[in-house]
């Protein structure tokens, strides 16, 4: 029998079909590989943003207000002067940014962080939200009886590739028999003075991504001391 070679034509289809095959194989694998890969970014973007979402929840139900009991100081804080005036303790403000260490305006506040494993840090601390200048929105707190130079603090990153932060504050109409000095106008406003010494009703956070994304985050402070009327009012812009 007379043997038959594969022709030149042949073997130029068998590999045209051979690089078709592997082009869209590859293309597959790289769309499937993208898709992955977006997947796990949007993920770990909804796994913050519900990270950054219950722990603002947490510490503004925790908010002190200015009449809240004042801790007991012990021997050892008394004996070594390293508490605050008591009256000072309450603290809600929005605070101008630190040079060379924060960007834009950031949020000082008082909570009761209840019981730690650390005796420190349980009961009243002083807050401080902010943004760095590595585009991380950041929190930080100390124990509100020892003063800020102790270096006794703690700090977490709550949100990574920030562009830019800010606030809004809701204050509920006056009645006639309120008294309004040193005291927030109602409407809405960018900023808290720390002479108010009360809390707003509603307090939002604005947050913009570096790819422009915006997303805000409302919470209703029930220690207010007074409460919104939505329906009334229109608070719901």
């Amino acid at each position: 029998m007379k043997k038959r070679y594969a022709l030149l034509l042949e073997a130029l289809i068998a590999l045209t079909l051979f690089t078709i095959l592997c082009s869209v194989l590859f293309g597959a694998y790289r769309r499937l590989t993208t898709v992955k890969r977006e997947s796990k970014v949007f993920l770990e973007k909804c796994l913050d943003q519900g990270h950054l979402q219950s722990t603002m929840k947490i510490l503004f139900n925790s908010l002190l207000r200015p009449d809240s009991e004042t801790p007991k100081k012990n021997e050892k804080d008394q004996k070594e002067k390293k508490s605050i005036n008591p009256d000072e303790r309450f603290y809600f403000y929005t605070a101008p940014p630190i040079p060379g260490e924060t960007v834009g305006l950031g949020l000082v506040f008082t909570f009761d962080n209840q019981l730690d494993i650390s005796e420190e840090f349980s009961s009243s601390q002083i807050a401080h939200l902010f943004l760095d200048r590595e585009h991380n929105l950041k929190l930080a707190y100390w124990p509100s009886l020892w003063e800020r130079d102790q270096n006794l603090f703690r700090q977490e990153t709550l949100f990574k590739h920030v562009e830019k932060i800010e606030f809004e504050f809701y204050t509920p109409p006056y009645t006639n028999n309120d008294i309004i000095k040193d005291k927030p106008l109602p409407g809405y406003s960018s900023t808290w003075d720390n002479r108010f010494k009360e809390l707003p009703t509603i307090v939002t956070l604005k947050i913009e991504l570096e790819n422009q994304e915006r997303f805000d985050y409302r919470f209703v402070l029930h220690q207010a001391d007074r409460s919104p009327n939505f329906a009334a009012e229109g608070v719901v812009k």
